[in-house]
């Protein structure tokens, strides 16, 4: 292993182990890295410009904290990484950016130059002030597949539009680990930790921390244009307040924070996975998955996650095909306007191409709090959710009900649930009215339960039958002794599935 020492002049010795030498060192740190060797940073402070690594297996390792190589040129890349195998390890890189006014990155690596296996360990990513930074953290592009970013520290990255304020950014890679990391951010200062797009896929984003990140900690957003991304793994990180980028009136964009989450998933995107994460306190929804425009937003998973007072939905699910939502624990969703947003919501996505949630399994998930409007709920707007199976959660009612169907039929814990309002007309004494529901899923020699949530049907007997595969009869029978007009209030039908 070479000192980096070795290459600069010792009179510059002793400046820069006191850290007080602001020379600019850039030309004899880049001799020592085009020799290809691995590189060692003593404790001390390196000014620098622009470096690029071009050769396979160099390394530049520090020891620790202490080793500090700071970017003086807060409008271009850092280190631009264009070879194989380079590892970057126990350094602390400090930026000098003082406003998020180009999108540049301490670490970068382009398409242009494939940089497979770049292994960024025990890093730290900050400055020297807090008033400055860098723009963002890490940049793997496309070729730069088999990363590795572990045990690293993230902080006072700049900005929180599109561009700015990125810790870990990927697109189109395969296997990138991001691994034991922290990220803290503030006002004006962070967008996303970890965002993977444009077709990332079989990336794990483990055992990471992040704090006050103005919109999702953790995200996969890829294009319908885009490659998919597929195989994702999202497990065992603690968010916590996500989505806080600034009041709705003094947002830089028209954000409506319903649409992001503390974790999310969007867009084409399938066979994912988000488990065992604990979410608290995000300004927008807990976690989110929405296909909207993508078809083949399909089988991606929720499971196992803890999520707290979250200001919008705990998880909420917008035109998934297929997935699975389990063993979650929900509590206290809708903190910014309680009665309003559910725990766990499915939708359809919205405009001419409209996608419906459908082939979801809903299971063994526990909902608690009196903020949400339901512990879950189905949207009615068409096209509605479909084939789903409910079973073995425990829901708790919100402030209206532990179940929100809206009129879509729901098969739960082996029976298909069915809830409206229902609003019968006056019948006179000794006559009945029958009228019919489409709930599908009912089969016939099926069991009807009726029940109608009013309190002036005495005297009137309500019950139902299937007369045909998805279609539920009722009839109420008026022997009260006198005209019955029942008021309006909610239907609820459950069909009881037959067993061998």
């Amino acid at each position: 292993m070479a000192s980096v020492l070795d290459f600069i002049p010792s009179g510059l010795h002793a400046g820069i182990h006191a850290g007080t030498d602001t020379t600019d060192l850039t030309s004899y740190i880049q001799t020592a890295l085009d020799t290809g060797e691995q590189i060692f940073f003593p404790h001390g402070v390196y000014h620098h410009d622009q470096l690029v690594v071009t050769l396979a297996g160099t390394g530049m390792l520090g020891e620790g904290h202490g080793s500090v190589l700071r970017n003086t040129d807060p409008t271009a890349n850092a280190i631009d990484v264009r070879a194989s195998y380079v590892r970057i390890a126990k350094l602390r890189l400090e930026g000098t950016a003082e406003a998020p006014n180009d999108s540049v990155f301490a670490i970068f690596t382009s398409e242009t130059y494939p940089a497979p296996h770049l292994h960024v360990v025990e890093v730290e990513f900050s400055s020297n002030d807090p008033d400055i930074g860098f723009i963002n953290g890490l940049k793997f592009e496309t070729g730069a597949d088999f990363g590795q970013v572990r045990n690293c520290f993230f902080e006072r990255l700049w900005g929180t539009e599109s561009g700015y304020g990125y810790g870990v950014l990927a697109g189109a890679v395969t296997s990138l680990l991001v691994d034991g990391c922290v990220g803290l951010a503030a006002v004006d200062r962070g967008r996303h930790f970890v965002y993977l797009s444009a077709g990332v896929s079989y990336a794990r984003v483990t055992n990471n921390f992040c704090t006050g990140f103005q919109l999702e900690g953790l995200t996969i957003n890829t294009h319908a244009n885009q490659p998919a991304s597929i195989g994702n793994v999202i497990e065992g990180n603690t968010v916590l307040y996500a989505v806080t980028i600034v009041t709705p009136e003094s947002a830089p964009e028209p954000y409506n924070f319903v649409n992001f989450s503390a974790i999310s998933i969007f867009g084409n995107s399938a066979d994912n996975l988000i488990a065992n994460n604990v979410i608290q306190s995000s300004g927008g929804c807990g976690i989110k998955i929405d296909g909207t425009d993508n078809p083949n937003c399909k089988n991606n998973c929720v499971i196992g996650n803890q999520i707290r007072d979250s200001d919008y939905v705990g998880i909420d699910v917008v035109a998934l095909t297929g997935g699975v939502i389990a063993n979650n624990q929900i509590n206290e969703s809708s903190l910014a306007s309680p009665g309003t947003h559910p725990n766990i919501n499915l939708a359809a996505s919205r405009g001419d191409d409209a996608i419906a949630t459908s082939d979801i399994l809903v299971s063994g998930n526990r909902s608690l709090g009196d903020s949400s409007r339901a512990a879950f709920r189905l949207d009615p707007t068409s096209p509605a959710p479909v084939l789903l199976k409910v079973t073995g959660n425990k829901f708790s009612p919100g402030t209206l009900t532990d179940v929100d169907l809206n009129g879509v039929p729901c098969a739960i814990d082996d029976r298909i649930r069915f809830a409206d309002s229902f609003d019968p007309p006056s019948i006179p004494d000794g006559s009945s009215y029958s009228t019919g529901f489409a709930v599908a899923g009912a089969e016939m020699g099926d069991v009807v339960t009726v029940t109608h949530a009013v309190s002036n049907a005495d005297g009137c007997t309500y019950y139902g039958y299937v007369n045909a595969n998805d279609q539920v009869t009722l009839i109420i029978l008026n022997n009260s002794g006198a005209a019955k007009n029942i008021t309006s209030g909610t239907l609820n039908i459950d069909v009881w599935k037959r067993r061998p």
